[in-house]
């Protein structure tokens, strides 16, 4: 589980990372919710954050697609 939680944080910081370069700053807010989850190894609340990324991102893709 710990491994678990080291590799979302790590994953979550990395598209936090990506999300801020492209200037999607609800995207950035909910993975860093997710980074937060795993450095605090808090899974319990991980699918749901991976859902609302997943949602955000649909978002920030069709935005980007339409410019």
């Amino acid at each position: 589980a710990q491994a678990d939680a080291e590799t979302i944080r790590g994953q979550a910081h990395s598209f936090k990372g990506s999300a801020s370069n492209i200037c999607a700053p609800m995207l950035s807010n909910i993975c860093f919710e997710l980074e937060l989850a795993g450095t605090e190894s808090r899974l319990d609340g991980a699918e749901d954050l991976l859902s609302r990324i997943r949602c955000e991102f649909e978002s920030v893709k069709a935005s980007l697609n339409a410019i």
